[in-house]
């Protein structure tokens, strides 16, 4: 009863509410009451349209005047009120809705724009689409939203007030590649208060050619200043959370590469210690050859699109890059890291230079227009056995290989391993030719312990058979123990390495401690491990050498321990496919099936 008295009081006061909200029109313009004192203005009265704004500061209803606060979403868009060329805001304006005064993108009618200080707030897209030449934002204003100046193709000059913090994603971004590009406006000076830029934040401003990285910025997007000319970076002085070096900009430790000039800079060497590339730090840039250091983790979207890109390394730390992050360069020959699983969406889309690709084993997907658009690629070899699998397409031009066909493109594959590839679909696109050797593959793995370890004190051995004859290549191998994925960036580190060594017809790997005794870790409950091998561990004496491959240990639900897990089967024993009817990773990416359902996996 007392739960349904509550609910009753809440639904009362709620209505109270709703009928204290009053609409209503004073000359060419609608309202609505905001409180009982305050209206925000909707748009234009029945029949009325301006091309000249100018918002009141007060507003009547006949019996009552109202400060005039704010500006409704889509109040004077294009879409419904014909297009505003001039729009002044009075001071009493503190927030300005989401498309506001939206133009369109064909038509670019607002011209003059005039902003008080008291203004605050600018909303997601309010001035889209728009003719703008000269534009002041107040001191007072701290929120610049999402897309708020989306296409201002004409904009000549622009001033930020001191006081703003934050520049959403896309909010002064200029068109698309030719359409709709700023052509004019050259030098953007950011003020020392603002935290947040967000991506594309500049992007396609095609005559900027300097900006700056401000005091207090915390964060920095991706694309920044993509498709621009900018040659000139400067970090404020006293930043907190930003250095240059030469000419590059790197957070405060130089883990990651954030933002480089457009232009200028054709051979780069990264920073040691450089953990990641920041997404389109180089996108539409001149660098021609970049050096990446080993310990580098990942490289972010479209890190390198539409750049002058001709030569890269691939360190072995590397173990993600985003999608398109080498789209449209001109790379003509690529060898691809040794421990990258997947080949992401559009990753090397459009390198028309692109002649030939070697995947290691360790690819295991390739996914949507990888390879699409490289009119010039003839030859691929893939040193799996199992077929990397071709992530499903819903139309045919998203295909990784779209548009390539066996008279023009040969992949050749390990011996005894075509079956696998014609399986997966690769003949429809290349023709598939085996080499003279095949590859080793382990036929089992087990933990040192027996497979029952603890949450403390679990020994970092592995015991590996590949059910022949074999010859250890290499006794420090570069092995790491992954926590949650096989590529993840998260790893329980052996302080002193990997050792690998015969024991009988196993290889047995041990992480060992900074005395060089055996090493211990501890494992939590329902987290996945994997134990990630590289290819080359070991040979026969056909001189065929292992693939890279991993082992997945799981810890158990109810008690703190993990046991070995198949690759191929969840840790409830259940068994996953992919849509080909290949038993998969439960945890693999795309559309896994388990007992006749189906999920996709992101």
């Amino acid at each position: 009863m007392r739960n349904l008295l509550l609910l009753l009081l809440t639904l009362t006061v709620t209505s109270v509410q709703a009928q204290n909200v009053k609409e209503f029109t004073d000359g060419n313009f609608k309202f609505v009451t905001t409180s009982e004192t305050t209206v925000e203005i909707k748009g234009f009265a029945d029949n009325v349209s301006l091309t000249t704004i100018t918002i009141p500061k007060n507003a009547s209803d006949g019996t009552m005047s109202y400060t005039v606060t704010s500006v409704g979403d889509n109040a004077f868009s294009a879409s419904y009120s014909g297009g505003a060329t001039e729009v002044t805001i009075p001071s009493s304006v503190k927030r300005i809705g989401k498309r506001a005064f939206s133009g369109s993108s064909s038509k670019f009618f607002l011209k003059t724009l005039s902003l008080s200080e008291g203004l605050e707030y600018i909303g997601e897209a309010a001035f889209y689409a728009n003719g703008i030449e000269n534009l002041v934002i107040p001191a007072s204003v701290d929120t610049i939203a999402n897309s708020a100046f989306l296409f201002s193709p004409k904009l000549q000059t622009l001033t930020l007030g001191e006081g703003l913090k934050y520049i959403g994603k896309g909010a002064f971004t200029s068109g698309t590649y030719a359409y709709n590009t700023n052509n004019v406006l050259k030098n953007v000076a950011l003020p020392s208060t603002v935290e947040y830029i967000g991506n594309e934040a500049f992007l396609n401003n095609a005559a900027l050619e300097s900006i700056n990285v401000p005091r207090e910025l915390v964060t920095l997007g991706e694309s920044v200043i993509g498709g621009t000319v900018v040659n000139s970076i400067t970090v404020d002085k006293g930043c907190k959370n930003f250095v240059k070096v030469g000419e590059i900009v790197y957070d405060k430790e130089k883990t990651k590469l954030f933002l480089a000039p457009i232009k200028g800079i054709k051979t780069l060497v990264v920073e040691p210690g450089t953990l990641g590339i920041n997404g389109g730090a180089f996108w539409d840039s001149d660098i021609e050859e970049i050096t990446l250091p080993e310990g580098l983790l990942g490289i972010g979207f479209g890190a390198f699109e539409n750049s002058q890109l001709r030569s890269v390394n691939f360190p072995k730390s590397l173990v993600f890059i985003d999608e398109q992050a080498f789209a449209e360069t001109k790379l003509t020959e690529v060898t691809l890291p040794e421990n990258v699983p997947y080949i992401n969406d559009a990753q090397f889309y459009g390198c028309k230079s692109l002649t030939s690709v070697v995947m290691p084993s360790c690819v295991k997907q390739i996914y949507n227009r990888a390879f699409s658009g490289c009119t010039a690629l003839k030859n691929i070899m893939c040193r799996s056995a199992v077929a990397p699998e071709i992530m499903d397409t819903y139309e045919d031009y998203d295909h990784p290989f779209y548009n390539m066909s066996p008279s023009s493109l040969t992949i050749t594959v390990p011996k005894g391993a075509k079956a696998s590839y014609e399986k997966g679909g690769y003949a429809e696109y290349m023709n598939i030719v085996e080499g003279d050797k095949g590859t080793l593959r382990p036929v089992s793995t087990t933990s040192g312990s027996g497979g029952e370890l603890y949450a403390d004190g679990n020994v970092m051995e592995f015991v590996i058979n590949f059910g022949s004859r074999v010859t250890l290549k290499d006794s420090n191998p570069d092995i790491h123990l992954r926590k949650g994925s096989n590529w993840s960036t998260s790893q329980i580190y052996a302080e002193g390495g990997w050792t690998a060594k015969h024991d009988g017809g196993n290889i047995v790997i041990m992480g060992l401690d900074k005395t060089g005794k055996p090493a211990t870790f501890s494992a939590e409950a329902g987290v996945k491990y994997y134990l990630v091998v590289p290819e080359g561990l070991v040979s026969n004496d056909m001189g065929e050498i292992s693939e890279w491959f991993d082992v997945m240990l799981v810890g158990t639900e109810n008690v703190n321990s993990i046991k070995d897990v198949s690759a191929e089967t969840a840790p409830d024993g259940t068994p996953a496919y992919n849509i080909a009817g290949q038993r998969v990773n439960p945890d693999a990416k795309g559309i896994v099936i388990r007992n006749g359902k189906k999920r996709f996996n992101r």
